[in-house]
Formats: structure tokens, sequence, C-alpha cells
């Protein structure tokens, strides 16, 4: 829970970072540092070649040489990378016709190596039970990235206050993870351990190509519709990302282990429905408020400077609340070690997604593109969780049971949210704040009425795990 809780923080932090940075930047500032972005956070995810997930569900004993190992590959691997990516960042400058991408692009390509340090070794937190080094890793990157991003900005330095931020950011959880592992007291005397390169590097596709499903659409509007168009994209979709995708991220480092130490299928089961029925309170009808109300939402936080906001946020944050319940079917794979399923689907569903995100490009507007996530996401959302129930060999009428009413809930928060917008709409803060909490009430109202052994087991499911027999 305190390693969760510090992950939401740390999303929650940089959300509000981002809005704030907001004020004093133009889309034009974040959409350049956005395609740069694209390129690094690319080779960051592939840095620790697929094996942090290993690492975490390794006994503790044997967590440490594999580790141990796998980060001399990542350091090796990934200082190649840095070094040929900040040579190369001119040329790809010139190939994406944004020659103001070169010199943030250069610098942010020397994250990488942060990058494995940071994944080989949180795998080996989580497997050792370091909470708390995972937790401060998150906040301490949080609030280092934001003193270094606010000196900067405020004597007025734009670009470069987002690419130091990313910097720090970093680098500051690379040194506290590596802290955690050089002062661990419980090293193995095994010489040797088993790297198992084939799982980890199926992982490590999967996590390739599920990137480029999801970022695709920033190269192309940053390439065909510009730097603005992208600014305004991307702070949309990080908008979007933190609840949709990082609440399901920050439990999967808990879920994970759990669920691949549990060898009853039925209590696996079930941890995996407490799980899911978390998300669903929590991302899902911020989500749906979030997309009903993002024209008062575009107005009222990020203020002018930002006209456009509104209807690309409506799209992508409906797309948001589907994916926040689906983007935990990975738990299901990595616990059930199921690395080629992983990649085999994962290649499948992203070939979709790049489909329907090119056809939202062909139509010459960013708005188009939203509308496109957002019908690619609903129309893959029920076969991407048949796919991976199969490979748990979960039971999938089970889950569609409990997944039916939530987006019942959803469709009726959001049309209440946006016929109530018709009496009066929500001019500021206090107002914007009171339509949300209404809305999250009629959607946990309804799911309430539709399925109430789901609050049941939000409230007291542990209780009812230990009862059951195994």
């Amino acid at each position: 829970m305190v390693v969760t809780a510090a992950q939401l923080s740390r999303q929650a932090g940089n959300a509000v970072l981002f809005i704030v940075l907001a004020r004093f930047m133009s889309p034009e500032d974040f959409g350049i540092v956005a395609l740069s972005a694209v390129i690094v956070n690319f080779f960051i995810l592939w840095s620790d070649l697929g094996s942090e997930p290993l690492v975490a569900r390794t006994p503790r004993a044997q967590a440490h040489r594999m580790a141990e190992s796998y980060v001399l590959v990542s350091l090796v691997w990934t200082t190649i990378v840095s070094a040929m990516l900040y040579l190369a960042a001119p040329s790809l400058a010139v190939s994406l016709d944004k020659a103001g991408i070169s010199q943030p692009l250069s610098f942010m390509a020397l994250a990488i190596p942060f990058g494995g340090i940071s994944a080989v070794f949180r795998g080996f937190c989580s497997a050792s039970g370091k909470f708390v080094y995972l937790a401060s890793a998150e906040v301490l990157g949080l609030l280092s990235g934001a003193i270094i991003a606010f000196a900067l900005v405020s004597n007025g330095y734009k670009v470069e206050a987002l690419v130091a931020q990313f910097l720090v950011s970093n680098a500051v959880p690379a040194v506290l993870y590596l802290t955690a592992f050089i002062t661990d007291r419980h090293a193995t005397a095994e010489s040797t351990v088993d790297l198992r390169w084939s799982e980890s590097l199926s992982f490590a596709g999967f996590v390739a190509i599920n990137y480029w499903s999801r970022n695709v659409d920033n190269l192309l509007v940053g390439k065909f519709l510009g730097t603005y168009q992208l600014g305004l994209y991307e702070r949309a979709y990080q908008l979007m990302y933190v609840p949709a995708s990082q609440v399901s991220g920050a439990l999967g480092r808990v879920m994970v282990p759990m669920l691949s130490s549990t060898g009853d299928r039925r209590k696996f089961e079930q941890m995996y429905l407490l799980a899911l029925s978390g998300i669903a309170v929590s991302a899902t009808p911020f989500l749906v408020a979030l997309s009903s109300l993002a024209n008062p939402v575009a107005d009222v936080i990020f203020g002018p400077g930002w006209d456009g906001l509104g209807p690309v946020l409506t799209g992508l944050a409906a797309a948001g609340s589907l994916q926040a319940t689906s983007s935990s079917v990975g738990w299901l794979y990595q616990a059930s070690g199921a690395g080629r399923s992983f990649l085999r689907n994962g290649l499948l569903f992203s070939a979709l997604t790049i489909v329907g995100l090119a056809i939202g490009v062909s139509t010459g507007s960013v708005v188009g593109v939203a509308s496109s996530y957002f019908i690619t996401t609903a129309a893959l959302t029920v076969p991407i969780f048949w796919a991976a129930v199969r490979v748990a060999a979960l039971r999938f009428a089970i889950i569609l049971k409990w997944l039916i009413p939530i987006w019942v809930a959803s469709a009726l928060q959001w049309t209440v949210t946006s016929w109530m917008q018709q009496w009066f709409e929500p001019s500021d803060l206090i107002t914007l704040a009171l339509y949300l909490v209404g809305s999250y009430i009629v959607f946990c109202v309804t799911l309430g009425v539709m399925n109430p052994v789901l609050i049941r087991r939000i409230i007291g499911v542990r209780r009812e795990l230990a009862a059951e027999p195994t």
C-alpha cells in the first residue's frame, strides 16, 4: 500500500506540476519536448531488457544475484544507445522536419542509462520487500524534478526547464534504487543464476510493441500536424494517462508478486477481481468525469493559450476510462509467466490500435485522432480481456460479469454530467470540483445498485480470502 500510494502521489504530482508549468509555457514548448520524449522513453522502457518483472517475482536470495547480472548488461546496452542517440539527434530532427527537437533530444538521451538502473533495481526492491526505497524514489524523483523545473522557468527558461525536469526525475530514483541494492544484507553467495533471457526478451518485446501502439500517435501528430497540435494532444493524453494506466501500474508492482505466489486459481481470480474493483471505483469514474467536463477543465485549469484542448481531452479521457481496467491484463501474463503469449497478443492488438490511429491522423485534425483513439479502444477492450483471461486460465464469464456494470455506470455518469452542463457550466475551481464529486456519486450509486457484491469486496475481501478454503 505504501508503494501504491507513493506511485499515485508521484503521478498526481506530475500532473499538477505540468498544469502549473502550462501557465508559463505554450503548447509549442510542450510539443517540442513531447516529440523528443517519444523517442527517449522508448529506450528507457527497453533499458532493462524486460528483466524487472522477472527479478520482482524471484525469491530474495536469488534476486540480488539476478539483478546484479541484468544491470551489468543493461549498463553496457544503455550507454551505447544513449551515446548513439546523442550523436544522431540532429539527423533525427531533420528527418522529422522538426529542427527544434535536436538539442532537447540530445540531452534527454542521457537519461537512458538511469532508466536501466531504476528498472532492474526496482524489481529487486519489490522482490526483497524494500518498499520504503520504492516509495522514497517515486516521491523524491518528483520533488527534485519539480524544484529544478520551477527554478528554471522562473528565470525565463521554458523548454530547458522541461528537459532538466526529465533528466533529474530519472536520475534521482536510480541513485536511490542503487543504494537499496548496495546496502542489501541478504545477498546470495551463488555464483550462477538463470537469467531466463527468452522470457525477459518476450516481455521486452511486448513492452516495445505496446509502447508504440500508445505513442505512435504522438509521433504522427508531431510529424504531420505540427508541434503546436502535439502540445495540445500530449497534455490531454498525459492528463488522461495518470489515472488510466498509472493506477494499475502502481498496483501491478504489488499484484504481480502476489498473484505469482498464489497456486490456487480461484484465489488468483478473487485477488484479481479485488484489484480490478479498486481501479473501477478510483480511476474509471474520474476519467469519465474528465471526458464529460473536458471543455470547462481546459478553460479553468489550463487557462488562455490552450484553446482546442477540450475536444481532444473528451475523446482521450473516454478512451482512458476503458484502458484503466484493461491495462491490468498485463498482470495476468506476467504472473502466469506467459511471456510469449504476452508478446503475440500484444503484437496483434497494438497493430490494430496503430491502424486506428493512422486513420485518425488522416483526418488532418488532432480531434479526429482523439476520436479514432476512443473508437479503437472501445472495439478492442473485450478481446483484450478475453485473450488474457484464457492465458491465465480464469473464467471469462465471471470477469465480464464484473465489467459490464462498470461500463453501464460509466455511460450513465457521462450522460448525466453532460446533461447538467446544459443548465449550468462550471466556470471556476469550486463549481468544477462540485461537478466532479456529483459525477463520481452518480457512478458509484449506479455501480452499487447493479453490483453490490463489488462494493462489499472492496471493503471486506481480505477477510473473505482468508476464510476461503484452499
